[in-house]
Formats: structure tokens, C-alpha cells, sequence
């Protein structure tokens, strides 16, 4: 099959559509991904961003506007912030105000399933056999885990990851027409999540491989090779094009290529992958799958795609961010490979779902269905709500209550994985010193300020002295804590097992603290979000 942008360009083969299956066989398999997938992910793993994501969205559907200056830090004043991720806060602000915590697992959860739909989709339409596609769907679910469990602006950057891999492929078989799909979902992209820069990137490598591909076949005219490389590059440069179009123009673009490379040596899926953890293994299992199909597969393999394939595999060694987006593009690319080899064998041992006997399509199918009721059953209880994990990441919850309680105004230093829950219930009249937002509303000297503030090296009090700081909440476990006992000027409070509340010692609100510190030890407190 050729296409004008192909001329006389080898193409890779279709894939061979998968015979009708029985009915039955693809109901028990879409059973099994489909219990799998709501058990494992039905409840929301929290994130300390979380409470700023929602917050940020409420105020921009309260107000109808985005908002150009912060109001929530008492170091940002005359600084612009640069929201990138406002589509995504609309969202979650959305379904929270509809129906609170569900409001949120319930998007996250359909977000998932969506993007676990297309990959599957594909698969299928590509020539995979059910159990194929139900085998890879599970391998990327597990893969890519990191950002389906958390309600984050990652699991929208993982689906229109999954789109962009998808249109690639399709363009390759279907002709550059296809192309054309990059530009609405590069534009909600750019104003949702700046994992964007991903999907540049594999555009990009795809692009430039295809384009030598192109160049070197000196058999065609000059001009038939010219017509197919604009017929590629047009509807490229209109989805670059198309990130421009955003609330801060063009150079948000630019802003994020800079922020990408900014080391952040305090982020966990920041650091590099370890192959012995739990996430390394994960990665193993899908480069090993994917891998071998590749290797063992008779069918001939797409140049641009075994770039992108072998770029990806190598991005979780820079962050382990980078995983999910690799088990997507792995399972998308490896599919109709491991396929070939599962036919092969398949083929060999005469296995076919047809030729079963009708109990053992009864045991299946019965099988499925009970486990997918089991899962639902397992799985509604926890869906109303969002655990806060007081033993995996724990929060100064009865610290912030006591602030609020009795400090009508004020600022509060604060460690950035706190800030945003510090902003939820006490902003905007206490103010932080940082939060997760880091570069999008804190100039470089502020962060390197609060770092060097929440671990206690080098000036760490630079904050405390030269800025009208009136509170430190810190971490017990951080060298601060230990400081801010010695440091003049500063009292305790109030401290737990978690964190400690210091003042300034003329603090007004000093007295009203130091009454309430004995008493909110023995209030309740929630362990739900928020």
C-alpha cells in the first residue's frame, strides 16, 4: 500500500486482523483486565499535591479566570504564575465539587480505564488475539501504576501519551492525514501537564526517522521525495504550532524545556531507576515481554518505532517518572511482535478457545464473572473516599488544626511536601513559604532558600532572618527541628511524633497556642482526605 507521502517507501505490513473469537473468550478476558484493573487501582494513593491541584482548580472555576499572581505565599509577591497544568486543576476542581473525594477517584478511574481502552483498541485492531491483548493491557497496567493510582496531571500526560504512540502507528499505515489528530491533542496537552515534552519528543524521533527514510530513496524523483516530506512535516509543525496557544503564548513552551532539565534531587520519581525495586521489576517484566516479541517476531519492524521504543526504554535511568510512559509505548509498539510469536506457538500446540469443551467455556466464563462481581463488591466500600496513609507519608494534621484554630493571619515556613496541605486549610490568610509548585511561582533563590530551611544545611535560617517568617512547622526527623530548639528568638509550642510547631517569641498569637498545643492533642482527627 502506498501512500504520497511514502513514495516507493517500503512499508511496514498491516497486521493481519485476528480470526472471530468466541464471544465468550473475549467477554472473560475483558472481565479479568477489567477486575484486575478496579481492584488494584479503585482507591486513590495520595499525593502531596493533591490538595493544591484541587484547591487551584476551585479558586479558577470560583473566579472564572486563572489566576496571574499567587495569593497562598508570603515569597511570591510580583511574581507570575505560570499554571500549566490549569485544564487538569479545572478538572479536578470539577469533580470535586460535584461529589467531593468520589468526585475525584471517579475521574482518575475513568481517565485510566480510557487510556487501558485505547491500548487495547489498537492491539486489536493491529491483529492481536484477545489473551494478547488482555496479557499486554495487564503488563502496561501494572507499568504504568505510578500514575494511575495517584489523582495527578501525569494520568492525563499517560493518555495523550498513548494517543500520540497511537496516531504515529496509524500514520504509518492510514498516511500522514492522520497526523492531523497531534494538533487537538498537543493543544489540551500543553495546557494540561508539561509531560507534553514527551510526546514532542517522540514525535520528533519519529519524524526525523522518517524523513531519512524518505531522503535516501534516490530511485525517486526529487520532487515526489519533496511532496512527501511537506505532506509530513506540515501537520507536525501545526501541532508545534499548536502548543502556543496557551494563556502565557509561546513561551510556555520554552519554560518547561527549562524546568525539565532542573535537577530536583528531593523528588523520588525524579532520581534514576533501581532495577531492585518494585517499580524496576515492573520495568523488567515489560522490557523482557516486549523485548523478546521484538526479537522472535517474523513480522518486518517499523524503523521509527524501534527508535522510539529504544529511546523510552532508556528514559526511566534519567527518572523513574518515565516508566508508565514506557510501558505504553512498549506494549503499543512490541504488540502485534509478541502476537506473532504467541500465533506461532499457539499455532504448534493446536491451541484454539473454539475447540474447548463447553464446561471449560462455562468454568471460564463463570470464573470471570465471579471475580469481577468479587472486585466490585471488594472495591465500592473504598471508592466514597481517599485514605490519608498516616504510616507511608504522614502529615502534620493536628499541627495545621491547631493553626487554624488559633492563628487568624500569618506565615508559616513549611517543608514543600506539606505546603499545598498547609494551603488547604489555612490559606490564603496563612500564608507558606513553598510548595509543590516549585519554578511555577517560586524563583530559584526562594526554593534553594526553603531547601536549604527544611534540611538544615549550610544558611538554613536565612529564612527565618531575613523574611517576616512568624512560623516553622518542621519534621521531626529533619536536622532543622533539632536547630530550631537552639535557635534564639524561637519557642516551641507544640510538637508530635510527626512535626513541631515553633513562633517567634513576641508572636501575638503566641499565648493562644501555647493554651490550645494540650488540648488539640485530644481532639480527633480525620485520616480521609481533606
Amino acid at each position: 500500500m502506498a501512500h504520497s507521502w511514502t513514495v516507493n517507501l517500503k512499508q511496514p505490513q498491516p497486521a493481519a486482523r485476528p480470526a472471530l473469537e468466541p464471544l465468550w473468550w473475549r467477554i472473560s478476558n475483558g472481565l479479568l483486565v477489567a477486575s484486575a484493573y478496579l481492584y488494584r487501582f479503585v482507591q486513590t494513593e495520595i499525593d502531596p499535591d493533591l490538595w493544591g491541584h484541587v484547591r487551584f482548580g476551585l479558586d479558577a472555576l470560583q473566579a472564572r479566570n486563572i489566576a496571574r499572581s499567587d495569593p497562598y505565599s508570603y515569597l511570591t509577591a510580583g511574581v507570575t504564575w505560570i499554571n500549566h497544568e490549569v485544564l487538569a486543576e479545572l478538572a479536578m476542581g470539577w469533580a470535586y465539587s460535584l461529589c467531593g473525594a468520589l468526585g475525584l477517584n471517579l475521574l482518575r478511574l475513568a481517565i485510566g480505564a480510557i487510556t487501558l481502552a485505547v491500548i487495547a483498541w489498537h492491539l486489536r485492531r493491529r491483529g492481536s488475539a484477545t489473551v494478547i491483548t488482555a496479557s499486554l493491557v495487564v503488563i502496561a497496567m501494572f507499568g504504568m501504576q505510578g500514575h494511575l493510582i495517584q489523582m495527578r496531571p501525569q494520568i492525563f500526560t499517560l493518555l495523550y501519551f498513548i494517543l500520540t504512540i497511537t496516531v504515529l502507528q496509524e500514520a504509518e499505515e492510514r498516511g500522514p492525514r492522520m497526523l492531523w489528530w497531534l494538533v487537538p491533542i498537543f493543544w489540551f496537552w500543553i495546557n494540561t501537564h508539561g509531560g507534553i515534552l514527551a510526546g514532542l519528543g517522540v514525535a520528533a524521533i519519529w519524524a526525523i526517522i522518517r524523513l531519512f527514510q524518505i531522503g535516501v530513496q534516490r530511485e525517486v524523483p526529487f520532487s515526489h521525495r519533496l511532496r512527501a516530506g511537506l505532506h509530513l512535516v506540515i501537520p507536525l509543525l501545526g501541532s508545534l504550532a499548536a502548543t502556543w496557544i496557551t494563556p502565557y503564548g509561546p513561551g510556555l513552551l520554552a519554560f518547561l524545556l527549562r524546568t525539565a532539565t532542573v535537577p530536583r534531587p528531593e523528588i523520588l520519581d525524579w532520581q534514576p531507576l533501581q532495577l531492585s525495586t518494585g517499580p524496576g521489576l515492573a520495568y523488567l517484566i515489560c522490557l523482557a515481554v516486549t523485548l523478546a516479541g521484538v526479537h522472535l517476531s517474523r513480522r518486518p519492524r517499523s524503523a521509527p518505532q524501534m527508535g522510539i521504543f529504544a529511546i523510552m526504554a532508556l528514559t526511566p535511568f534519567l527518572a523513574v517518572r518515565h516508566i508508565p510512559l514506557f510501558a505504553g509505548a512498549a506494549v503499543l509498539i512490541a504488540g502485534e511482535h509478541v502476537n506473532d510469536m504467541w500465533e506461532r506457538w499457539r499455532s504448534a500446540h493446536s491451541l484454539r478457545p473454539g475447540q474447548t469443551s463447553r464446561l471449560f467455556q462455562y468454568v471460564v466464563i463463570g470464573s470471570a464473572v465471579g471475580l469481577a462481581v468479587a472486585s466490585a463488591a471488594l472495591s465500592i466500600p473504598k471508592i466514597t473516599f481517599i485514605s490519608i496513609r498516616a504510616d507511608e507519608n504522614p502529615y502534620p494534621i493536628r499541627a495545621v488544626m491547631l493553626i487554624r484554630q488559633n492563628v487568624p493571619e500569618g506565615n508559616l515556613a513549611v517543608h514543600f511536601n506539606w505546603g499545598e496541605y498547609a494551603i488547604w486549610h489555612l490559606g490564603p490568610a496563612v500564608k507558606v513559604s513553598m510548595d509543590g509548585r516549585r519554578e511555577t511561582v517560586y524563583p530559584e533563590e526562594v526554593y534553594q532558600m526553603n531547601i536549604r530551611f527544611m534540611t538544615g544545611q549550610g544558611e538554613w535560617d536565612t529564612l527565618l532572618e531575613q523574611y517576616p517568617t512568624d512560623m516553622a512547622l518542621v519534621r521531626k526527623v529533619d536536622a532543622t527541628y533539632n536547630l530550631l530548639r537552639c535557635k534564639p528568638g524561637w519557642v516551641l509550642v507544640y510538637e508530635d511524633d510527626i512535626s513541631a510547631l515553633f513562633v517567634r517569641q513576641d508572636f501575638r498569637y503566641r499565648r493562644a497556642l501555647e493554651e490550645a498545643a494540650t488540648r488539640i492533642a485530644e481532639e480527633a482527627v480525620s485520616l480521609r482526605f481533606p
